[in-house]
Order: C-alpha cells, then sequence, then structure tokens
C-alpha cells in the first residue's frame, strides 16, 4: 500500500535571466572574496559580503578584462558557492541542458552591468591584478 505524499511537490520556475542575474552576483562577490583572501590561508569565502561585495569596482573591471569563458566561469562558480538558496540544482541542470541559452543569458546580464559603470584609467592596473587573481584553479563544476 503506498501513502500518497502530504503535498504536490512543486519546481519553482525562473527565466534563465533570472538565474544569469544570481550567477552574475554571486561571480561578483566570489570574485571579490578571491580578492580579499589572504595568501597562505585557506579559501573560504564569506557569505556576511553577499550584498556588500568587497572590491567591487576593481572587481568587475578585472572580469571586464577576462576573456568571456573564464568570466562565464567565475559566474557559474560564484552562484554554486552562494548560500543554499533553493535554484542549485536545477541551475547544475540547465548547464547541462542549455547550456547555450545560460551563457547567452549570461552574455547579455554582463553587458547590461558592464555598461552601466565607468572604470576610470586609474583603476586599471587594479582591475588587471585583479584578472589575474581569477585566472588560475579552474575547476569542473558539472
Amino acid at each position: 500500500m503506498t501513502i500518497p505524499p502530504f503535498y504536490k511537490p512543486v519546481v519553482l520556475e525562473m527565466p534563465i535571466e533570472a538565474y544569469a542575474k544570481i550567477a552574475v552576483d554571486g561571480g561578483i562577490w566570489l570574485a571579490g572574496e578571491i580578492v580579499a583572501h589572504e595568501p597562505g590561508a585557506s579559501f573560504v569565502p564569506d557569505p556576511a559580503y553577499v550584498y556588500k561585495t568587497r572590491h567591487r569596482t576593481g572587481v568587475i573591471g578585472g572580469l571586464g578584462e577576462l576573456d568571456e569563458a573564464r568570466r562565464h566561469h567565475v559566474f557559474i562558480e560564484g552562484f554554486l558557492a552562494l548560500p543554499e538558496n533553493g535554484a542549485k540544482a536545477t541551475f547544475r541542470r540547465l548547464l547541462v541542458t542549455h547550456t547555450e541559452m545560460l551563457h547567452a543569458a549570461l552574455r547579455a546580464e554582463w553587458s547590461r552591468r558592464w555598461h552601466k559603470i565607468q572604470i576610470g584609467e586609474d583603476a586599471r592596473p587594479r582591475a588587471l591584478a585583479v584578472a589575474r587573481q581569477l585566472l588560475p584553479k579552474p575547476r569542473n563544476v558539472h
């Protein structure tokens, strides 16, 4: 005899653009944590800074210096490093089943953000330094 569940499980759907927005925010936060990380200490991103990213301007400039594939990698890692938000499993499925759509949404969201900011020439060396910190150690997210 099977017992029916007390409730019907429902997967909340969001437009892919919402996932891209969260991923870009998560990538900026994670990159800020990488920049704030003290060399030699074990890296654990601090969720206290999710809504107030450290080194935000330098990080955005540094992300702008990366090629698109590396930048998208940072965004994906950032999404997955965020505190549990109930959407990680769906995001992981999107990475496998709708990769091109997700990358197009990340591209559009980044473009929208990138055109809103102004990186002055005096901030460019800092942005390049941030980009260098973000380049090593890609990891498989699937």
